[in-house]
């Protein structure tokens, strides 16, 4: 109880010191702009109008470094993926070899950058209209809790866990088939990489 409380003064503590940097940051503003207009202090309509400059010229500024962030994470992003697309399955082929030598139930190697490894999937499902959802809840009596309607609509709410039970317990009295328009997905390794520890 006493560390949140003192969790909760730090963070006023730190949004009035933020309040008063933000204070001290428009004054400075506001004297470098007069000083700049030879000194005259800015009042009445002439303060209104370098207000309104002001504003707009950081929602500007706000702006344009948004659009920049946006444009180096896509590129970041793209540098990314293509080291992935390039090399990824060169390196999965190798992690697979590599485990596979060891013949235990290691599923992950560390190496000097950090830790590759394989990461178990959840078995997941995928449907393209929910009316296949639905009919197969009504049809099928283990997935009768899988789809309900909710309100408001129009998206029910699919219980993705139950589902999944209800389509392998399907799928095993069907002969492995599943109900039309809706597949089982996931259920597999798949490799990632994390920092060292």
């Amino acid at each position: 109880m006493e560390a949140i409380e003192q969790n909760e003064q730090m963070a006023d503590a730190m949004e009035q010191d933020l309040a008063q940097v933000e204070q001290e940051w428009a004054a400075e503003d506001l004297e470098r702009d007069q000083k700049r207009a030879g000194g005259v202090p800015f009042e009445g309509e002439v303060l209104a109008d370098w207000y309104v400059g002001r504003v707009l010229s950081l929602d500007e500024e706000e702006k344009r470094l948004e659009l920049q962030h946006a444009a180096r994470l896509r590129a970041i992003k793209g540098r990314r993926d293509g080291i992935k697309a390039r090399f990824g399955a060169q390196v999965e082929n190798w992690l697979r070899e590599t485990l596979d030598a060891k013949k235990g139930k290691a599923k992950s190697v560390k190496l000097a950058n950090g830790t590759v490894g394989f990461r178990a999937k959840p078995l997941s499902a995928d449907w393209r209209q929910d009316e296949d959802v639905r009919k197969f809840s009504e049809s099928f009596e283990p997935a009768a809790e899988c789809f309900v309607m909710a309100t408001p609509p129009p998206r029910p709410d699919v219980k993705i866990k139950l589902l999944v039970e209800a389509l392998k317990e399907y799928a095993k009295v069907n002969d492995g088939q599943l109900p039309s328009g809706i597949e089982l997905v996931g259920g597999c390794d798949v490799m990632y990489v994390s920092p060292p520890k």
